[in-house]
């Protein structure tokens, strides 16, 4: 026979009121671990775009959503799929552009991308003066996501 709430023990309330108390806590980790690495992916990119006298991108708010949902959906997925592009990212661009990566941490996917013609082009692209980063993580595998505007 199921509990009914006015009779359920109070333990079980307990644990619910703590259980309450501390989501907000886990979520503001999450969050505050997600943007440390997003921080530190933009950083990686820009050091590199420096070195080769490509201008820094700057953080867009749209192309950072796009980027972090798409991470979602690949750590939800196990896998690497490029997202549409044109989807979710605004109007106006001339040029778009995405990297990919499943990683250890977001620095292994910052040298994959780096080892990667295709994917360095993108990043290092002078047409990109804009960049949005999602980090999602599933069983410690990194899915990193970088979408550029320009």
């Amino acid at each position: 026979m199921q509990a009914s709430p006015s009779t359920r023990p109070n333990h079980t309330k307990a644990r619910r009121l703590v259980a309450l108390a501390v989501l907000p806590l886990v979520a503001w980790l999450v969050t505050g671990c997600q943007g440390a690495e997003v921080a530190r992916s933009i950083q990686l990119t820009n050091q590199a775009r420096e070195a080769r006298g490509t201008q820094p991108v700057v953080s867009n708010s749209t192309l950072q959503a796009k980027a972090q949902s798409w991470a979602s959906v690949l750590a939800s997925q196990g896998r690497l799929v490029h997202s549409n592009l044109a989807e979710g990212t605004g109007g106006g661009w001339r040029a778009l552009g995405e990297n990919l990566a499943e990683a250890h941490s977001v620095d292994e996917a910052h040298q994959l991308f780096m080892n990667s013609s295709a994917h360095r082009s993108t990043m290092l692209d002078g047409r990109y003066s804009q960049v949005g980063v999602g980090v999602a993580v599933r069983n410690g595998t990194y899915y990193v996501v970088q979408v550029f505007g320009g």
